[in-house]
């Protein structure tokens, strides 16, 4: 199925996927562009964090949302 989702997001980028059957394969929650979606989600848990303990450096093994927040 992997393989698939990348095939399908090299057609859009190549511009073989119109705009309809895009917005259809946005209905499963295709994730076009993995970098963004990965930055999005360690974003939201630094936001996480940082709303539950008030600091925005968070020490080397801190979590948030079940991803790392920590820098070292």
């Amino acid at each position: 199925m992997e393989r698939w989702h990348s095939d399908q997001r090299r057609a859009l980028r190549a511009g073989h996927i119109g705009s309809e059957r895009a917005d259809d394969l946005e209905e499963p929650r295709i994730v076009w562009d993995t970098a963004d979606a990965q930055f999005t989600e360690n974003l939201a848990a630094a936001r996480a964090y940082s709303a539950e303990t008030g600091a925005s450096a968070a020490p080397r093994h801190a979590t948030a949302l079940d991803k790392p927040v920590g820098s070292g």
